[in-house]
């Protein structure tokens, strides 16, 4: 896929594609975000939403902003994020996207480290899993993983063990239903849910 995705930005910037070169960089910095490569992640994410903001496709340019803004999160930049976030044009957002916006939210309360902004970050995550339909199996495990962490420093401990089991049940379903054995063992050694299936709840933060 990342040959794909490095293929097709080559050929629009060679034809001044704008637009596939938003999509080019898109993918490609979805792909790094997977791989939990998060600089390279970042470095592509910030061209696509600067390209797709110059052409004004608000849709995309929320789409790539938001996962710019969990990117940013992650390199522990959460001042960064939190501009990103803010600039997100939420009316553009799908049902699924703005799952994700409560999710990067719920990381960024989480940072906070006070009980009320860990309370929030609680309250973000479970929106973020209530509808989990059409998700990638590594999405829906980082989700679990953050209500749990979440659940673990409220103080929620019985609670955040049920929710991790609720967690592993859920994705071991979704794996199940993949038909390849070899891309089943390579989704399911992604980091999120490795993290997710094999830590045990102590070890889940």
């Amino acid at each position: 896929a990342r040959e794909y995705y490095a293929r097709y930005l080559s050929l629009s910037e060679k034809i001044d594609n704008r637009l596939g070169m938003g999509y080019g960089n898109l993918g490609l910095g979805m792909l790094y975000l997977q791989e939990g490569s998060f600089d390279r992640s970042q470095q592509f994410l910030q061209e696509a939403t600067e390209t797709f903001s110059e052409l004004g496709s608000k849709g995309l340019e929320a789409e790539s902003r938001l996962l710019l803004s969990l990117v940013l999160v992650r390199l522990e930049r959460p001042g960064e994020a939190v501009d990103q976030l803010e600039l997100v044009e939420r009316s553009a957002l799908t049902v699924k996207q703005r799952s994700e916006y409560a999710y990067v939210e719920g990381l960024l309360y989480l940072h906070g480290g006070s009980d009320d902004s860990v309370q929030r970050a609680v309250e973000r995550f479970r929106r973020s899993i209530e509808d989990t339909e059409g998700l990638l199996e590594h999405v829906v495990a980082r989700r679990y993983v953050g209500l749990v962490t979440a659940l673990q420093r409220s103080g929620a401990r019985e609670e955040g063990r049920r929710v991790l089991k609720e967690g592993r049940s859920r994705v071991e379903e979704m794996l199940s239903r993949i038909g390849s054995p070899q891309i089943r063992r390579n989704i399911a050694d992604m980091s999120d849910i490795r993290q997710l299936l094999v830590a045990e709840e102590s070890d889940v933060s």
